[in-house]
């Protein structure tokens, strides 16, 4: 486990962004949309940081259209992974997925973050009575991510 840790992390600092995966093209880039010092508090562990407003510019300058990507924010009421992913299947990219529930679940999860985690964001964790699922996008679940991810390390 150590060994694949320390993989992850060379592949890290070789490509522009983290990916999940081997190779000089990433299989999995797991994004966060917030703003940095959001990101810099709290984020999935391997995660890059592209802000929701430089989504499309990045995207176009650094992943082709089968990079698969999942976007996360804050949590449930933050929008900004859900548009993101539309924003980018609207630009063609093949592979593009909402994790809706963001960092604050994850962390309550006990999956791997990074950073002090110390926003009162976080403590908001919860799915909202009556909130739907979008039918235009695909939305993963923490499990799914997490077994997303695992299966690349």
């Amino acid at each position: 486990m150590l060994k694949k840790i320390m993989m992850l992390t060379l592949s890290c600092l070789m490509i522009a962004g983290c990916d999940f995966g081997s190779g000089s093209k990433p299989r999995l880039v797991v994004v966060n949309v917030l703003d940095k010092e959001l990101h810099t508090d709290c984020h999935i562990k391997g995660s890059v940081n592209v802000p929701f407003e430089q989504v499309q510019e990045y995207a176009i300058a650094n992943w082709s259209k089968d990079t698969e990507l999942v976007f996360y924010c804050a949590n449930y009421k933050c929008t900004a992974s859900g548009e993101s992913a539309r924003q980018l299947k609207a630009l063609g990219y093949e592979k593009v997925y909402a994790y809706e529930a963001g960092t604050a679940e994850w962390k309550k999860l006990g999956y791997p973050v990074e950073g002090p985690c110390s926003k009162a964001y976080l403590n908001d964790y919860e799915k909202p009575a009556g909130m739907e699922e979008p039918t235009d996008i695909i939305v993963l679940s923490s499990q799914e991510l997490k077994k997303k991810i695992d299966e690349l390390l």
